[in-house]
């Protein structure tokens, strides 16, 4: 961890350090405090993965609730109970999306927001999109709307591309 952190002090550029599913959250937070310790702020924050904190058996909710002070990013996509799939939204997935895009809503986050969602085929472009809007219509609703009328009129090109 020592050589990590010495290692990651060296690049110009702001950190966000991402809870994957193979290290515990307590293991986490000690390095997450150790790397703030020593990297300052160059130490933008967490970046917070609700699929990985869903599929350890954790309310992603609650998680970001608590954590929301720290934290500098979001992954976000469907997944099944016990596996990240990276799936669009409504596509088969248990992750509670809309109950978790009202709480950053409600927690007034505005960082990046990063939809981790698996191509399969262009026949599923209306999935992604729809994953997109989705999340425009919880954190940006002025965004929403635009977009919304940008795809309605490019709708019959994204058909007879995604054919």
């Amino acid at each position: 961890l020592d050589v990590l952190i010495k290692n990651l002090d060296k690049l110009d550029l702001p950190i966000h350090l991402e809870n994957v599913p193979s290290i515990d959250l307590e293991a986490f937070q000690d390095i997450y405090s150790k790397a703030k310790e020593s990297l300052g702020d160059k130490l933008d924050g967490i970046c917070f993965d609700a699929p990985h904190f869903f599929i350890r058996g954790f309310d992603p909710i609650e998680k970001f609730n608590s954590l929301n002070g720290n934290i500098s990013s979001i992954h976000l996509s469907d997944c099944l109970d016990d596996k990240d799939e990276h799936i669009p939204f409504e596509s088969g997935g248990t992750l509670p999306v809309h109950e978790f895009l009202q709480a950053v809503r409600n927690s007034k986050f505005n960082r990046s927001i990063t939809l981790e969602i698996r191509p399969t085929s262009l026949s599923d472009l209306d999935s992604y999109i729809s994953s997109y809007l989705t999340t425009l219509q919880y954190v940006n609703t002025k965004k929403y709307a635009v977009t919304k009328l940008r795809i309605l009129a490019l709708r019959p090109f994204i058909k007879r591309f995604a054919a």
